[in-house]
């Protein structure tokens, strides 16, 4: 999957990074938001926002390129199981 850039070319892996840099940097220093957010962790907001969504996790991958289904399970594991928890304790408070 690429990303394209304003000029409609798909980026590198490393533009992408330097371009990510200089936003997240701006961002901050405007601050809209705080140092935790990384590169690294894009995947993963996309990830849990799409299953927020009720993506389940085949589509979630053609989303986000995971190249298995078991990676994309990886990244939700701990947000189903805080949801499956939010569930519980609501049927817990209807009494």
């Amino acid at each position: 999957m690429a990303v394209a850039s304003k000029l409609g070319r798909g980026y590198s892996g490393d533009g992408f990074r330097s371009s990510f840099q200089r936003l997240r940097v701006r961002l901050e220093s405007d601050g809209k938001i705080d140092s935790r957010l990384t590169f690294h962790g894009l995947p993963h907001t996309v990830t849990t926002k799409l299953a927020d969504a009720g993506g389940d996790a085949e589509t979630i991958a053609a989303v986000t390129g995971h190249k298995s289904v078991a990676m994309v399970k990886h990244y939700t594991e701990s947000h189903d199981k805080k949801k499956l928890a939010h569930a519980a304790i609501k049927l817990i408070n209807t009494d």
